[in-house]
């Protein structure tokens, strides 16, 4: 489940608990997001702060490091489209330009297509990323106009958590029902109690297969 989180590489997965994973609408967390980006990217940037170098070699390096990450992983469509986001948007704040995260998906859609046509109607991984990205791009601003009225903090991420996988689950739910003739109803529910702790998951598993290298027992 760990290197699934990280790689986003369930081959290693028993079948027993991928169809877990799929009843349960949990599948998505086995592939290569924005979420794994933004992890490994604020990890390395802090790294690379740590051991002496300038912001802006950290920003660059962290940003290397991203797509070093994206090629370990066999460049999978999600991973993918989520380091072209995250390069497009990091250098246009770097840059100190305007930026939005729709013209962002809009730019990453029409670079990968231009790269390969053929994603558009062959690959699943690409449509379920990209209407995933989409549902979360255009919902997710107009709940949060709602969400500065409640006061709990902890009511306001939940209520968040429950939007975003919501937003991404209707509008993957077409293409998930017509290629893999499955629907899970407990999706919202499940997504609810297990996304609070996939980063924390995410983190120390990083962690740990990096300081595995040195050392198996420090790993």
């Amino acid at each position: 489940i760990v290197e699934g989180l990280i790689l986003g590489s369930d081959k290693n997965m028993p079948k027993a608990t991928k169809e877990k994973l799929n009843i349960a609408g949990l599948s998505h967390l086995t592939a290569l997001s924005g979420s794994n980006v933004v992890m490994l990217s604020s990890i390395m940037f802090a790294f690379f702060l740590l051991i002496g170098l300038w912001r802006q070699q950290a920003f660059y390096g962290a940003l290397a490091f991203v797509w070093l990450y994206v090629a370990i992983a066999a460049f999978p469509s999600s991973g993918v489209r989520a380091a072209i986001m995250a390069t497009v948007m990091l250098l246009a704040q770097h840059i100190g330009r305007a930026h939005t995260s729709s013209r962002a998906l809009i730019l990453t859609a029409a670079l990968m297509l231009f790269y390969n046509p053929f994603l558009l109607r062959y690959d699943v991984g690409f449509q379920l990323s990209f209407l995933a990205s989409l549902g979360i791009v255009a919902v997710v601003p107009i709940a949060n106009g709602y969400l500065q009225r409640i006061k709990s903090a902890q009511i306001k991420r939940a209520i968040d958590i429950f939007v975003i996988t919501m937003a991404a689950y209707i509008f993957t739910f077409p293409v998930i029902a017509f290629h893999f003739h499955t629907v899970s109803l407990v999706a919202p529910i499940t997504n609810l109690l297990v996304i609070p702790v996939v980063n924390i998951i995410m983190i120390v598993g990083f962690l740990s297969a990096f300081l595995g290298i040195f050392s198996e027992t420090l790993g």
